[in-house]
């Protein structure tokens, strides 16, 4: 039967950067052994993300020592690194909870980030790849993400580029125009409109254009 009363499992984490030597501090302080962990790594490249690595860490502490059927909860002082997305993500995924406590509170933990490494630098290294792991998932949806508006940019502006183009060589009360005369126009006034079709390229905005017996062109209005 499931003990419906288990008792938290409380893992501290702190984090210290020097801006001189590129190298940040890492402590886990886990309350119930009273044991500090602290290692060296030169993966952070700021404080912020220093603080971040910290709870990377201690969600591998947890899974390490089989800890992740206990009620983990890992208490930090950087009120930005426990709300971080991808940090609050990894935690849920592992059933971890995740809170920000004052750093008078945290004091083991930062004064823990002062102590010698006592990690062996096989495991820092299993952190240093599982961190750049998550922080590689991030960029590619960050690039993802302005890839996306990139190419809204280059279709609005391209979808503007063929409304105006109509609307300058439109004969008044006739609503259709040869596909003939707008390509006419764009070449002499839009040379850097690259395009195979001119058919085609209409054909992908059809909420603003109607191709009308192949070779006539309508603008919605």
């Amino acid at each position: 039967m499931q003990n419906t009363n288990q008792v938290r499992r409380i893992l501290y984490v702190d984090a210290s950067f020097n801006s001189e030597t590129k190298q940040s501090k890492i402590c886990l302080y886990d309350k119930e052994l009273n044991k500090l962990d602290t290692l060296t790594t030169n993966i952070p490249t700021s404080s912020s993300i220093a603080e971040r690595y910290a709870i990377v860490y201690a969600c591998l502490y947890a899974k390490k020592y089989n800890l992740l059927n206990n009620k983990i909860h890992i208490l930090s002082d950087n009120y930005s690194a426990t709300i971080n997305p991808k940090i609050k993500d990894l935690c849920s995924r592992l059933n971890i909870s995740l809170s920000w406590i004052p750093r008078e509170i945290n004091e083991i933990a930062n004064n823990g980030t002062q102590n010698e490494c006592n990690i062996d630098n096989e495991y820092i290294n299993v952190c240093n790849l599982f961190y750049e792991l998550i922080m590689e998932i991030n960029i590619e949806n960050q690039k993802t993400i302005e890839t996306q508006v990139e190419n809204q940019n280059i279709n609005n502006n391209e979808k503007n580029i063929l409304i105006n183009a109509f609307q300058k060589i439109k004969i008044q009360d006739k609503p259709y125009i040869a596909l003939g005369q707008i390509g006419k126009y764009l070449k002499q006034n839009h040379k850097s409109l690259q395009y195979k079709s001119l058919k085609q390229l209409l054909e992908k905005y059809p909420n603003d254009f109607q191709i009308v017996n192949k070779n006539y062109v309508k603008l919605y209005q």
